[in-house]
């Protein structure tokens, strides 16, 4: 059975390259634009996997969003991986590690994401 993977970002770039880069591994590709898509898609497709965007120019955050996500039926076992654009912006390393008190996520990957890491954390959290 093919794998679905939801992205959630507000860059249709970063969109439109990963999904290109994760089609091309065999996985369904869903996206949204911002927090309240990605959760209105959570609830109708079931992604295996969620990417999302940390710091999104919507109403919605990242992080606020994986509150939610985590609150809906299955969401406590959906794997999300957060991404974030921190570093290029604050020219300083995202030094954050997944902490589960804090926010509720597999893992932080800054952007861009090389097409290599992405596949091999993709899969990291599909297999589990």
């Amino acid at each position: 059975m093919v794998k679905k993977i939801l992205i959630v970002d507000d860059d249709p770039d970063f969109r439109e390259m990963n999904q290109a880069v994760l089609e091309n591994n065999g996985y369904a590709v869903l996206t949204a634009g911002n927090s309240k898509d990605g959760i209105s898609l959570i609830k109708n497709q079931k992604p295996d996997l969620v990417m999302l965007d940390v710091m999104m120019t919507t109403d919605v955050e990242g992080f606020n969003a994986v509150e939610e996500i985590r609150g809906l039926p299955g969401g406590k076992d959906l794997p999300i991986i957060m991404i974030t654009s921190f570093d290029k912006h604050h020219k300083t390393a995202w030094t954050e590690k997944p902490d589960r008190d804090w926010v509720d996520v597999e893992n932080y990957l800054s952007k861009p994401v090389a097409p290599d890491a992405l596949i091999a954390e993709v899969e990291k959290h599909l297999k589990q």
